[in-house]
């Protein structure tokens, strides 16, 4: 028997080019806080648990804003 023939290989048509990244807004206003390695951020201590802190919110010196799990 003869072998099946390949289907017909798809082609998006030509457009125009993606439009690149939307433009970064102002700079927010704070201290950005990196971590020292890369790893995975907890913004609350389980799934069901509510955030330690909220995007904008004021945070005192020793509050725990987030987990970070690095190895």
């Amino acid at each position: 028997g003869a072998a099946p023939a390949a289907p017909a290989a798809a082609c998006a048509p030509a457009g125009p080019e993606p439009a690149g990244p939307e433009p970064a807004g102002p700079e927010p206003a704070g201290k950005v806080l990196s971590p020292p390695l890369v790893g995975t951020n907890y913004a609350a201590s389980a799934p069901d648990a509510a955030p330690f802190v909220t995007a904008g919110a004021q945070v005192a010196k020793g509050q725990t804003v987030c987990l970070i799990e690095a190895m």
